[in-house]
């Protein structure tokens, strides 16, 4: 999975959208995840990455995120 700016998403990157901060906590098809978030939970979905933003906290899934032009990398950690 890449970003709109091309770079690829990673386990635990920072990213903003719209002016909301979250992270990374799921990588589908790489079967990772951040703890406590268990990768075999989110199998169903086949690909893409699971976000948990934190203001709202809300967990929301991507199934891809280079047409997301919103959604940027702030910080790879």
């Amino acid at each position: 999975m890449k970003y709109y700016s091309g770079e690829t998403v990673d386990l635990g990157d920072h990213v903003v959208e719209a002016g909301s901060k979250g992270v990374v906590v799921v990588l589908v098809e790489a079967s990772r995840a951040l703890p406590p978030y268990k990768a075999s939970e989110w199998d169903y979905l086949c690909r893409g990455c699971m976000i948990h933003f934190e203001s709202s906290g809300d967990l929301v899934h991507y199934e891809s995120t280079s047409n997301e032009e919103d959604l940027e990398l702030v910080k790879r950690v």
